[in-house]
């Protein structure tokens, strides 16, 4: 579909969305989710009851989709904008396509699909990743502590590749290793990396240590940090949270770089626990 006039031929209407949802959820027929019976009466085109167990569900329920006002003919176009190859892509741009009311409904699909597109393009940093830590000072509990946060950002010769951010804080990272352990793909070559238990990254072999050049200056993760440490008033005055803010953050910068196809996107969107705005993504869902 590389025309948005493929698209409408496709996908022009509900009905054609939900048979196509449909197909991804049940490829090989309806299943019960709660006793996995393959039998059901169709209650309406969006409802299923289990002749088993008696339960009902839709094709929506359990997935990013659930409980939104939103049609799905305008779910799936955004699905489409977010995964066509032509040029950047902005909550602007999808509420315009759109004819949306609120620019909040298009930032909110955008995100609600931000959950779901590193499962598709694959989560780790590979290659040469420099990375940075700082210490930023954040009101925690009616007063002021300094928080560590770490960038880490992929480098394509001269050039910016994906990134992520973390905070260096009990119930996210205990530590900078466990950062880099989850983020990095294992054989990556790290630049920047220089905290006092760091050397147990090398020394298993896990990852290769890169000598930075003297003129180096990290820029990009430097960025990073950079945006986010002017970023705290707002995040406050929009009353939103810093994990958040990340999830945003890194969605932005690397949603551009990873081709993701549009029926993987959507199958992905079908797969994932419904999560209610302004939280941290939820567990995929097991199979």
């Amino acid at each position: 579909m590389d025309t948005l006039e493929d698209f409408e031929k496709q996908f022009g209407v509900e009905k054609q969305c939900l048979d196509y949802l449909t197909r991804l959820r049940w490829p090989n027929g309806y299943r019960c989710p709660r006793c996995h019976h393959d039998e059901s009466w169709k209650i309406s085109d969006k409802k299923y009851k289990c002749k088993n167990c008696g339960y009902q569900t839709t094709v929506t329920a359990g997935t990013i989709f659930q409980d939104s006002h939103v049609p799905l003919t305008d779910w799936l176009k955004a699905a489409w904008y977010l995964t066509s190859s032509s040029g950047k892509k902005t909550a602007a741009e999808l509420q315009k396509l759109l004819g949306l009311g609120s620019n909040r409904t298009a930032q909110l699909m955008m995100d609600k699909f931000s959950l779901v597109w590193d499962s598709c393009v694959g989560y780790q940093l590979e290659g040469t990743i420099e990375i940075q830590t700082r210490k930023i000072l954040l009101p925690i509990s009616k007063e002021k502590k300094f928080v560590l946060f770490i960038a880490a950002v992929e480098l394509y010769g001269a050039k910016a590749g994906r990134v992520r951010m973390g905070i260096v804080r009990e119930k996210f990272y205990q530590n900078e290793n466990e950062f880099v352990r989850k983020t990095i793909a294992p054989g990556s070559k790290l630049l920047g990396v220089r905290w006092s238990n760091s050397n147990q990254l090398f020394q298993t072999g896990e990852y290769e240590r890169t000598a930075k050049r003297p003129e180096y200056t990290f820029k990009y993760a430097v960025k990073a940090l950079d945006d986010l440490a002017s970023s705290i008033e707002r995040i406050r005055a929009q009353k939103s949270t810093i994990p958040r803010y990340i999830r945003q953050y890194c969605f932005r910068k690397n949603r551009l770089l990873g081709k993701v196809e549009f029926e993987t996107l959507l199958k992905a969107a079908i797969d994932f626990q419904p999560t209610p705005y302004g939280e941290l993504p939820a567990k995929s869902k097991a199979k």
